[in-house]
C-alpha cells in the first residue's frame, strides 16, 4: 500500500511537470517572433536641396546601402534655414530607425548659437556615423574686379552693404561675418538653399561673392570663377595658389563634416545595422572615386567620433559667433 501511494505521487508529479512544459512550449510557439529590421523602406531626410554635394553624396551611399539593407532608402530633401528645416524634421520623426537623415555641422554647431532652433543639437539626435568633409572657400566670378580679399574689404568700406555674398548656411557665412566684424565693414548676406544654388547665384551675377565648396569650384575649373581665400586650416590641394583666411590674418577654420543621424531613442541594434550598411557602401571603389571627385571624401567614422567633432566645433565657434552677435547690436 505504501509503495502504491509513492508510485501514485510520482505519477501525479510527472503529469504536472509534463503539463507545465507543454504549456511553456505552446506559449513559446505562440509568442510573436522578433521583428526583422528593416522590413520596409527607410526615409533619408537631406537638409539641403537636390543637386548639392551633400545630396549627391547621400544618394550615392544610400544606393549602395540598399544592397545590404534589402529595402529602398527614399531620399527626401528638406532645405531651408541653413539646414535647420530638415534637421527639425529629423528631430520630430518617430525613433524607430525608419527615418534617418543628415546632420550637418553648420546646423548643429553654428546656427544654434546664431539663432533659436527647435531642437537641442546634442540631445535630440543619435549620431550614426560621419561620412564626409566639406571644404569651403570664398569665390568671385572670373571677370570680377576684385583680385583679393583685401580688394573686397576696401570696396565694402567705401560702399557699405553693396557687396553681397551667398551661402547655403549661416554657419558657413560666419567666415565673412568675421571679416566684416574685424574690418568694421558692412556687406549683405544672401541665404540660399544649396551649394548648387550658391554657385548659380554667383555665376548669374546675383551675388558678388560666394562661400561654397565643390559646387562653386567646378566653375573655377571651367575658368568662370576664382578663389579669393579658403576657409580651411590648410590651402586646398586643388587651389594651391589661394591663401587661407588664417594666412590673411583672420583666425577662421570652417572645415566641416557630414554625418548620418536619427532622432534620439532608436534601438542600438537598428542603428548598428544602418551603420554597417552605409560603411559597406562607403568602401565601394566606385563610391570612393565619386566622393574623391566631389572632394568631400573622408574616413568613415563612428557616430560617437562624429559627435565629438561637432561638439568641439561648437565650442570653437561660439565665442566668434557671440562676438559677431554683439557687434550687430552696437
Amino acid at each position: 500500500m505504501r509503495r502504491s501511494r509513492l508510485m501514485l505521487g510520482m505519477t501525479l508529479n510527472t503529469l504536472v511537470l509534463g503539463c507545465w512544459f507543454l504549456g511553456l512550449e505552446n506559449g513559446l510557439a505562440q509568442s510573436p517572433t522578433k521583428e526583422k529590421f528593416p522590413n520596409r523602406p527607410i526615409t533619408m531626410i537631406v537638409n539641403y536641396g537636390a543637386g548639392g554635394s551633400t545630396d549627391v553624396a547621400v544618394r550615392l551611399l544610400a544606393k549602395g546601402a540598399e544592397k545590404k539593407l534589402g529595402v529602398p532608402v527614399v531620399i527626401v530633401n528638406k532645405p531651408g534655414g541653413g539646414g535647420v528645416v530638415g534637421t527639425t524634421e529629423l528631430a520630430k520623426a518617430k525613433p524607430d530607425g525608419y527615418t534617418i537623415g543628415t546632420l550637418t555641422i553648420g546646423a548643429l554647431s553654428a546656427v544654434p548659437s546664431l539663432q533659436s532652433v527647435p531642437y537641442q543639437p546634442f540631445k535630440d539626435f543619435d549620431f550614426i556615423s560621419g561620412f564626409g568633409r566639406y571644404l569651403y572657400a570664398i569665390f568671385v566670378k572670373a571677370d570680377s574686379p576684385y583680385r583679393s580679399l583685401k580688394d573686397v574689404v576696401e570696396a565694402a568700406r567705401k560702399n557699405p552693404g553693396k557687396i553681397s555674398y551667398g551661402s547655403m548656411s549661416a554657419g558657413i557665412a560666419i567666415g565673412l561675418k568675421y571679416v566684416e566684424a574685424k574690418e568694421n565693414v558692412k556687406m549683405t548676406y544672401i541665404p540660399l538653399q544649396s551649394g548648387q544654388e550658391t554657385a548659380t547665384s554667383l555665376i548669374g551675377g546675383h551675388t558678388t561673392l560666394a562661400i561654397g565648396g565643390m559646387e562653386v569650384f567646378q566653375f573655377v575649373l571651367s575658368k568662370e570663377a576664382r578663389g579669393l581665400g579658403s576657409l580651411t586650416e590648410e590651402r586646398w590641394p586643388h587651389m594651391p595658389d589661394v591663401p587661407t583666411l588664417k594666412e590673411l590674418g583672420y583666425d577662421v577654420d570652417l572645415t566641416g563634416w557630414m554625418a548620418f543621424g536619427s532622432p534620439m531613442g532608436v534601438p542600438g541594434e537598428r542603428l548598428e545595422i544602418i551603420y554597417d550598411a552605409f560603411k559597406e557602401a562607403s568602401n565601394d571603389p566606385e563610391a570612393k572615386a565619386t566622393l574623391e571627385k566631389l572632394k568631400i571624401n573622408a574616413p568613415y567614422i563612428t557616430g560617437e567620433q562624429a559627435k565629438k567633432i561637432y561638439q568641439q566645433r561648437a565650442l570653437e565657434w561660439k565665442p566668434l559667433i557671440d562676438a559677431l552677435k554683439a557687434e550687430g547690436k552696437n
